[in-house]
C-alpha cells in the first residue's frame, strides 16, 4: 500500500453504553450466560474483520467490543472478568458507515478457555459453495480465546449473520499457546487453498498462520473448523534456514496473510504483522512525527511453496507499511500510538484496510489498488526547484499493459492563484516487466521549474505536485508541496 489516506471523519466505531452499568454486574460466566452483558462494548470497540457480501451487495464487520473493569487500573488485582472482551457485529452499504447488529454480542465467554480476557482479535474469510456446510457460502470468523493465562484459537462459522454457530477450539488437542489465527485468504477475502508445501505431503489445503511474540505456528487442514495437533508446524524448532519467520519478525503479532493479489497463479503470499519491534528494532525512531510506538504494522513475503521462510528480506517491501503518528491521534488510546489490523480487501480498485487504533476505536485506511507514487522530494539550487517521486504500475489480473500518466507541477500565490503550470507525461510500465520485477519499487520520475522565469512571483508562494491519469484526468497521488515564505521582522523598542 502507498498513497494511504486515512478516512478524513475520523473514527469508524467508538465505545458505546454506560461502563459504569457494568460495575459489580458482570461477576462469573454464569452472570453473562445468556449474553445479557451491561456495558459490554462501554470501554472499547476495536481490531475489527470485514468481509464484503456481493450477493447482499454489503460489507460485514466483526468486532472485538470490551468490558469496563473497576475504572482504576487495566493490569493487576482485577474482576474476575474485568476488560472482558466478546464480538459483536456491524453492517454497512459503503464500508464506511456502519450500524451496530441488534444482537450484540454475538459470542460472548461460555468456557474456561474464556474466562477472564475473553474472545479477541477476530479475523474473518469465507468460503463459497462449502462443500463442508452442505454447499452454502459459510463465513468464518477466528478469534483467541484468553483466560489471563494461556490463548488458544476459537472458530465461528455463520451462513447470514444472523445464526452464529459458536465451535471454540479450533485445535481442540492442542496443549500449547496459539493465537492471532489468519487462513490465507485472497483480496476479497476468500480462503485460498495451497499445495501442501509439507515434505511427503500432497493434495491441496488451507492453511493458517497462528503467531505471537515468542513463536510462528502454521497450520493445516482441509475442513476450517478443525486443524489436528500434529497438523501445526512451530517455525522456530522446525529447523528452517535463517530467513525463518520467526526468526526475523520475533515479538511480532501476525495480523493477515493474503495471496493471489495479481491473479490465481500469484505465489506470493503477503504476511502482514504488527508490533513494537519490525524487522529492523530501530525503524521505529527513524519515521517522521513518530517517536516510538507501541504496535505498527509491516507486511513481508514468503511463498505458497515455502510459507515458513520469508522471501529476500533486502529487496522486499518497505516497513512499515503504516505507524501511528502524534498527528493521528486516534491512535491514542488504552495503548499509545497502537495500530493493529485483521482485515484488508479490495473492493473494486481500492483497497480498504480496517484497523485497531488505540487499542480503543475502529479506523480505517485507503489506498489504491493499481498505482502507487511516493510524495514529492524537493531539491532548491539557485532558482531552480525540482521534484522527484517514484510511480508504480500495479495492474492487477491479465491487465500488465503501460499507465499512462502526467507528472504535473504548480506553482500558487498565498491567494491560491495559479501563477505557473507545467505537466511531464510518462508511460509507466507494469511491475513485472520491470528489471526487478515484484521487488519494483517503481519508476524514477522527475520535474522542474525555473523561478526565474515566472513573472510577478510574489516573495510568498508555494509549489505543488501530483501524478494524474492521462486518460481519466484524475489525480492518482497524494499532492506534495514545498512552501516560500518570506519572514517578517518586527521590532519593539
Amino acid at each position: 500500500m502507498s498513497n494511504i489516506t486515512l478516512y478524513d471523519g475520523g473514527l469508524l466505531l467508538a465505545p458505546h453504553g454506560f461502563p459504569i452499568s457494568a460495575d459489580g454486574v458482570v461477576t462469573n460466566l454464569d452472570s453473562i450466560a445468556d449474553g445479557d452483558i451491561p456495558g459490554f462494548e462501554s470501554y472499547a470497540t476495536y481490531n475489527p474483520a470485514v468481509v464484503y457480501d456481493e450477493d447482499r451487495e454489503m460489507f460485514h464487520m466483526i468486532y472485538r467490543s470490551e468490558l469496563p473493569d473497576n475504572f482504576n487500573h487495566y493490569f493487576g488485582d482485577k474482576y474476575e472478568l474485568g476488560h472482558m472482551s466478546t464480538l459483536s457485529y456491524a453492517y454497512s452499504y459503503d464500508g464506511i458507515h456502519f450500524v451496530r447488529g441488534e444482537n450484540n454480542p454475538i459470542a460472548w465467554p461460555t468456557s474456561n478457555d474464556e474466562k477472564g480476557g475473553g474472545l479477541e482479535d477476530p479475523r474473518m474469510f469465507k468460503i463459497v459453495d462449502d462443500v463442508n456446510r452442505g454447499g452454502l457460502t459459510t463465513y468464518y470468523i477466528t478469534y483467541t480465546m484468553y483466560d489471563n493465562n494461556l490463548t488458544r484459537e476459537g472458530i465461528i462459522y455463520t451462513h447470514d449473520f444472523v445464526t452464529f454457530h459458536k465451535q471454540g477450539r479450533l485445535s481442540a488437542n492442542y496443549s500449547e499457546a496459539i493465537k492471532s489465527g489468519t487462513f490465507i485468504t485472497d483480496p476479497k477475502g476468500n480462503a485460498v487453498k495451497i499445495d501442501d508445501p509439507r515434505p511427503n505431503k500432497h493434495g491441496q489445503i488451507y492453511m493458517i498462520y497462528m503467531k505471537d511474540g515468542s513463536y510462528t505456528k502454521v497450520g493445516f487442514t482441509n475442513d476450517v473448523l478443525a486443524i489436528s495437533e500434529n497438523d501445526i508446524v512451530n517455525v522456530a524448532s522446525a529447523g528452517f534456514g535463517g530467513n525463518d519467520i520467526e526468526d526475523l519478525t520475533h515479538d511480532n503479532e501476525s495480523c493477515m496473510a493474503l495471496t493471489n493479489i495479481y491473479g490465481p497463479n500469484d505465489q506470493d503470499i503477503y504476511l502482514m504483522y504488527g508490533g513494537g519491534r519490525l524487522s529492523d528494532p530501530n525503524i521505529q525512531y527513524q519515521q517522521a512525527n513518530a517517536s516510538g510506538w507501541f504496535y505498527a504494522l509491516g507486511v513481508l513475503k514468503a511463498t505458497k511453496s515455502n510459507p515458513f521462510e520469508l522471501t529476500n528480506v533486502e529487496m522486499d517491501l518497505d516497513e512499515p507499511t503504516m505507524y501511528p503518528t502524534d498527528t493521528n491521534k486516534i491512535d491514542y488510546g488504552l495503548f499509545n500510538k497502537c495500530m493493529f489490523a485483521d482485515s484488508m480487501i479490495r473492493i473494486g480498485n481500492t483497497w480498504h484496510l480496517y484497523y485497531g487504533a488505540g487499542d480503543m476505536y475502529v479506523g480505517l485506511a485507503q489506498a489504491r489498488a493499481d498505482f502507487s507514487a511516493g510524495a514529492s522530494d524537493y531539491i532548491r539550487q539557485d532558482d531552480r526547484v525540482s521534484a522527484t517521486t517514484k510511480a508504480l504500475n500495479k495492474k492487477y489480473g491479465d491487465d500488465k499493459t503501460a499507465y499512462e500518466i502526467d507528472y504535473v507541477l504548480e506553482v500558487h500565490d498565498f491567494n491560491g492563484d495559479l501563477l505557473f503550470a507545467k505537466e511531464q507525461h510518462a508511460s509507466i510500465k507494469h511491475f513485472s516487466h520491470s528489471e526487478l520485477g515484484k521487488y519494483s519499487t517503481g519508476e524514477e520520475l522527475e520535474i522542474s521549474v525555473d523561478l526565474s522565469t515566472i513573472s510577478g512571483l510574489p516573495a510568498n508562494y508555494y509549489i505543488q505536485t501530483f501524478i494524474r491519469d492521462s486518460v481519466t484526468d484524475q489525480a492518482i497521488s497524494h499532492v506534495a508541496s514545498y512552501l516560500v515564505v518570506e519572514p517578517t521582522i518586527t521590532f519593539i523598542s
